[in-house]
């Protein structure tokens, strides 16, 4: 197969790396006319992401079919030492035949050894119908209240009771926490859930400013979605014993 060159602002490929890194630190990308599509799940199978950047947003986009595995720390910790120049354009360049991936800026390059996809866990994506719903202006505004949470307890419920009032609850052995959800679009009806609060937190550091839809039913994964980039996290509840 013939190298296939990609140019793109480098942030895009550095926030496509973060927010895998919540996973994992390798992925499978799949490379089509559409776009780059990512899939992947963390070793434990408790978090999943599919997230994609749409082949308009390339600045230079060569058609073909292709998959290639990457290192995303390897790849974010270059794009993070080109400081402002990651928002200019980065070239990539996959070739399958020297296993290399090859960026170039206005500073240089930097060659990249791609990454075996045989073996990487092929996760499906459910479909999945919720009943509860908020939709936030940034991510960030859950941050100052997950440190809280920390304090307390390792994991997180989510509720949400009529008339739609969505908190967020930590409770220990003796402290807890409760926080209202400031957000329009609630929808849904009665739902409570716990899930993982290391988990949760990294997806909420991951998607930073951006503007998001959180989504649950009792007992039932939690889909945080962004609504500025095609990026879609599932998280498995913890089930309470009775």
């Amino acid at each position: 197969m013939f190298p296939r060159a990609f140019s793109i602002e480098g942030m895009r490929i550095l926030d496509l790396c973060k927010k895998v890194m919540t996973l994992s630190d390798e992925v499978k990308i799949t490379v089509s006319d559409q776009g780059w599509y990512v899939r992947a799940v963390d070793p434990a199978h408790v978090s999943m992401i599919e997230m994609s950047i749409p082949r308009t947003d390339f600045n230079t986009f060569e058609k073909c079919d292709m998959v290639f595995g990457i290192d995303v720390e390897k790849i974010a910790a270059y794009l993070k030492s080109l400081g402002t120049l990651n928002k200019e354009s980065v070239k990539m360049t996959i070739d399958q035949q020297t296993n290399r991936m090859v960026f170039s800026s206005q500073v240089g390059e930097r060659s990249i050894n791609l990454v075996d996809t045989i073996g990487m866990t092929e996760c499906k994506i459910p479909k999945l119908y919720l009943d509860a719903g908020i939709t936030l202006d940034s991510a960030k505004s859950v941050m100052a209240w997950i440190k809280t949470a920390e304090q307390i307890t390792d994991h997180v419920r989510l509720s949400l009771e009529l008339p739609y009032c969505l908190t967020l609850q930590a409770y220990g052995e003796v402290d807890s926490a409760k926080f209202n959800l400031e957000g329009y679009d609630k929808t849904g009806r009665p739902a409570i859930a716990l899930y993982p609060l290391d988990y949760f937190k990294g997806i909420i550091k991951a998607l930073g400013n951006e503007k998001i839809r959180i989504e649950f039913s009792s007992d039932f994964p939690v889909k945080i979605q962004s609504l500025v980039t095609q990026t879609v996290f599932l998280l498995a509840p913890r089930i309470e014993s009775e």
